[in-house]
């Protein structure tokens, strides 16, 4: 089924979250972080394998990025009705006046003193929300208790 001229198959999306949460285990590792996933075998869905991993790769990269040292990062995959949800978490101590709405937008910087490696939420996060939206779904941040959580929602 082909949809803007993206190919989409029935995929198995527990496998590709979970493959590319193990491809990011050991860029976690050594930048002190710890990774925890929980992701339940068997959700299918139908998607386009490389959107979908690369949605699970913006998340995970921007996850590491910004997580506080030592902290830590999880990623878990549930089914929600016809709906399927992909939350990715960080340690963020600082989170709490952040103005998470403002993520998306595509030069966003949180401030201007992060080295200039580091080049901002937005890009991104704004391709992760257009990669969202092709499957009808949202994505969000929050803050609460340290953790700054991004939650997307897909639909078929």
């Amino acid at each position: 089924e082909k949809e803007n001229g993206v190919e989409k198959t029935e995929i198995n999306i527990s496998e590709l979250v979970s493959e590319t949460c193990k491809a990011y285990l050991p860029v976690a590792t050594q930048s002190d972080k710890t990774m925890e996933f929980n992701i339940p075998d068997n959700i299918v869905m139908t998607a386009n394998d490389v959107q979908i991993r690369q949605l699970t790769t913006l998340l995970l990269d921007n996850a590491v990025k910004y997580c506080d040292a030592n902290g830590l990062i999880t990623a878990s995959l549930s089914k929600k009705g016809r709906a399927i949800q992909l939350v990715v978490c960080n340690s963020f101590k600082e989170g709490r006046h952040v103005d998470y709405s403002r993520f998306f937008e595509r030069f966003y910087r949180q401030d201007e003193s992060h080295s200039i490696d580091k080049e901002g939420y937005g890009i991104g996060l704004s391709i992760a929300e257009s990669l969202v939206q092709q499957y009808n779904g949202s994505i969000g941040a929050s803050w609460k208790n340290g953790i700054v959580s991004f939650v997307c929602i897909l639909r078929e």
